[in-house]
């Protein structure tokens, strides 16, 4: 367990503190994060000069003491406010073959799902990230792994008190949602095994509410109620009944997505999916009865509440994922052979046909884009993962899936290394919130009131150190109105992307505004870089009039 912990921990901290926090997530909780630290609020996180409501405080909380870290200038501010994830992940991806060991998984086989959890695209994304998503990752499965110990040993304290406490701090890092993964599999464990008695579950919400009590009474008291109306009002139900920034939709295909997310979003580890179905369809002898119904429920149920909420992102079944590892391993012990070589070759021919296409398409992304000066790392981040998967290929042809696993790990572990040391810090030079970082202060004063128009960048907020508002138009008064209003008052500053500049001269022109023209004709600064949230290059013009 110890080797898996070390191997999982080196590859997510590598490249930590190389990349700029990225638009539009990290920037809000790492800022968070530092104000909780700076001003001394504990209960409420501010970002931006306003209350937070996105998150309950346990992100925060734990994040808090690594950028103390950074503060005093131990590490970098990117290293501080990613580390917990990273560390959340690898700590999952343990949890999750002790989870194999308890239902019966070999030593190899458990290190095995701990290590697949570990590499596939979504935790790896996630343990690079400095949201709350790993958070949730790590607490859901030691809730689920006290869930199996009480499902395996029987009922002991300890279980009890680490399922309980443990849904409590799911609550306490994403709200409802965080609890989605821990229901699912508590009801596959009452399918199984039979309903608790009901002191135990009395005893339990006592349990699960004392600590959210403790921490949602001040929070709730210090903010005239708004982080119970906003905070369960907006970013639950309302993400529920409709999408939230656009992520989700009414229409048929979007409760088909997570059937084609999870299939994408597990990679490299997908190709192995057929025979993870066969053990979750109970077609797979497990070591311990009531395994298949208890991933299947996990799993299913998991899905089955995201699919059924309106907004969508490929992310929210994170937690529901050590299901998938655990069931993929649980049919490779088995040595199960239900399903035909014909069908196992052409996955080959698919996988074989994956590699050459990543091969060709990382590459050519960045040729696109036009950063030359990561081509060539793309190009040995491509050529590692895609020799691997064509040995991982031969060996599914060949259906020796024992190997082909070894070859799919041992290319993941290789490429994502290459992936966060070697290409990410050569996409980083090209980022706008590093140039904008380095390049702005020196154009704004102290006493200058920024703003940005037509464009959301919370991680200026971040590398500025400064409140960074953002200009909203109102029927009374439209935004492009606002903008010029900044553009005339002393002291005012507003950035503008450049596709939106032609927009406030021409409304100016109009106007017969000559000096807002001039200012706009003139800006103070520019600053230009590839912002990943919007997939493309944006420049950014500084216009407006200094304080004195």
């Amino acid at each position: 367990m110890w080797a898996l912990f070390v191997i999982c921990l080196v590859l997510n901290v590598s490249g930590l503190n190389r990349v700029v926090l990225l638009d539009i997530d990290e920037p809000r909780f790492a800022e968070a994060s530092r104000n909780m630290l700076r001003g001394g609020d504990l209960i409420v996180p501010w970002f931006n000069g306003a209350v937070r409501f996105d998150k309950p405080v346990l992100i925060y909380w734990v994040q808090a003491p690594f950028m103390l870290a950074a503060d005093q200038g131990v590490v970098g501010w990117e290293l501080a406010a990613r580390l917990p994830s990273a560390l959340a992940v690898a700590i999952a991806s343990v949890l999750v073959a002790s989870i194999g060991r308890l239902l019966g998984l070999r030593s190899v086989h458990a290190a095995l799902a701990g290590l697949m959890l570990n590499t596939c695209v979504q935790a790896q994304i996630m343990g690079h990230a400095a949201t709350a998503d790993a958070l949730l990752l790590l607490l859901a499965t030691c809730v689920a792994h006290g869930q199996l110990r009480r499902f395996v040993h029987g009922p002991s304290a300890a279980s009890f008190v680490q399922v309980w406490l443990g849904a409590s701090a799911c609550f306490l890092t994403k709200g409802p949602p965080g609890l989605v993964a821990p229901a699912a599999l508590a009801v596959g464990v009452m399918l199984v095994k039979g309903r608790p008695s009901w002191r135990a579950v009395a005893g339990g919400l006592v349990l699960f509410l004392v600590p959210i009590l403790l921490w949602a009474i001040p929070a709730i008291l210090r903010t005239n109620g708004d982080f119970l109306y906003v905070g369960l009002g907006k970013h639950v139900l309302e993400r529920s009944l409709r999408p939230f920034e656009g992520h989700g939709g009414f229409a048929p295909w979007w409760y088909l997505f997570y059937f084609g997310s999870i299939p994408l979003t597990f990679l490299p580890w997908s190709f192995w999916l057929p025979g993870a179905l066969r053990v979750l369809l109970g077609r797979v002898t497990a070591p311990i009865p009531g395994t298949a119904r208890l991933l299947a429920t996990w799993l299913g149920g998991t899905v089955l509440v995201f699919t059924i909420a309106t907004s969508k992102l490929p992310h929210y079944p994170l937690p529901a994922f050590p299901a998938l590892c655990l069931a993929t391993v649980l049919w490779l012990q088995a040595a199960d052979e239900g399903i035909s070589q014909t069908w196992w070759r052409g996955i080959a021919v698919g996988m074989a046909v994956f590699a050459v296409g990543v091969v060709i398409g990382l590459p050519a992304t960045f040729i696109v884009f036009d950063m030359h000066n990561a081509v060539l790392p793309a190009a040995s981040v491509a050529l590692t993962l895609a020799v691997g998967l064509l040995v991982a290929a031969r060996c599914m042809w060949q259906r020796q899936h024992r190997a082909g696993m070894l070859a799919t790990g041992s290319a993941a572990v290789l490429a994502f290394s290459l992936l966060t040391s070697m290409l990410l810090p050569r996409f980083n030079e090209h980022q706008l919130a590093r140039v904008a970082g380095r390049d702005l202060p020196p154009h704004v004063r102290n006493n200058d009131k920024l703003h940005i128009y037509g464009l959301v960048m919370p991680s200026l907020t971040f590398y500025l150190g400064r409140t960074v508002e953002r200009i909203r138009g109102t029927k009374e008064v439209p935004e492009v109105d606002r903008g010029l209003e900044v553009i005339a008052t002393q002291g005012s500053l507003l950035l503008v992307r450049d596709k939106r500049l032609a927009e406030l001269r021409q409304v100016a022109v109009s106007r017969g505004r000559l000096d807002l023209v001039r200012a706009l004709d003139a800006p103070l600064s520019r600053v230009c870089g590839f912002m990943p949230s919007k997939g493309r290059w944006i420049g950014l013009s500084l216009v407006g009039r200094r304080a004195p």
